[in-house]
């Protein structure tokens, strides 16, 4: 790839290197300390690069605010079927993968087995509200899992495994952990709330504090001066991570529908657009892990 197809790579030379502790407002974005180790140099991209990508979250917010106001769906729903397509243009996967239209009775059974297998006491203990064989990220990815087969099934057999795992989860712990791990909690307390709220509405306030809680956290891991944008994978990391940015972005369209902040719809469509433009989808359509402190992805 030449540095006329990748902005990111001629970079802008114009600004020194910045090195040593930079001060930042989140007391907890580097381990709770307070500070924000800088000890790599920030590479600012291009002028150009920048315009270009402020030019097209302008234009998609203006698309997106008018698709909003016709009353059409901005994106598929968690209950919408695949006869339903999304209002907003997303690029299709160039590797041609193609995902089945119907639900079939094997499936959800499979389905069934599996969560009854992960609820099971060596897997899930109530009392603990925790998964012993788990890490935290993993935990709660779990319970997204669960709430989802809720959503699905119609069925509120686990709804007290839910709470107990909300009630129980580590949370002190948890926002000493990395943005990616954060960003986990929020999607899955987001997905609680939608499934509260057709189910016991006293805990839809709870679950959406958290998911607000997390995703302040996890948002101050968006940096626009190194490569131009996109998320670092933990809050003293030098590496723009790919999944980390992916998360930020589902979890910030996530954000807009449970609080309708318009904030929150722009996050989305700048990280969208500047993980586009970044450089971490090659040729093929396979998305590289991420960027390194020079706005290159490394290879294996």
């Amino acid at each position: 790839m030449t540095s006329s197809e990748h902005p990111l790579i001629s970079l802008d030379s114009t600004t020194p290197p910045v090195r040593g502790i930079d001060a930042v407002k989140d007391p907890c974005l580097c381990g709770c300390v307070g500070i924000n180790i800088s000890w790599f140099k920030k590479v600012r991209a291009t002028p150009e690069f920048k315009a270009r990508l402020d030019q097209d979250v302008k234009t998609m917010l203006i698309k997106a605010n008018q698709i909003r106001t016709s009353g059409q769906q901005l994106y598929l729903s968690l209950q919408s079927r695949a006869n339903k397509r999304p209002t907003l243009e997303i690029i299709p996967p160039r590797r041609g993968i193609v995902a089945s239209s119907v639900i079939t009775a094997e499936q959800l059974t499979r389905l069934q087995i599996v969560t009854q297998q992960l609820q099971q006491p060596t897997s899930f203990v109530v009392a603990s509200g925790s998964f012993p064989a788990a890490v935290q990220w993993t935990s709660t990815v779990l319970t997204t899992i669960l709430i989802d087969y809720s959503h699905l099934m119609g069925d509120a057999h686990y709804f007290n495994n839910i709470v107990a795992f909300f009630n129980n989860q580590p949370v002190m712990s948890l926002i000493r952990q990395q943005n990616d791990d954060k960003l986990w909690v929020v999607l899955t307390w987001l997905r609680g709330a939608a499934y509260a709220a057709i189910h016991d509405k006293k805990w839809v306030n709870p679950f959406r504090d958290r998911a607000k809680f997390f995703y302040k956290l996890a948002s101050t891991g968006w940096d626009n001066t190194t490569c131009g944008g996109g998320m670092y994978w933990g809050p003293c990391s030098s590496y723009k991570n790919a999944v980390t940015t992916e998360l930020y972005i589902t979890a910030s369209i996530g954000m807009y529908e449970a609080f309708g902040d318009q904030s929150y719809l722009e996050a989305a469509i700048r990280g969208w657009t500047w993980f586009e433009r970044s450089g971490m989808i090659n040729a093929e359509g396979l998305v590289n892990d991420g960027l390194d402190k020079n706005c290159k992805y490394d290879s294996i």
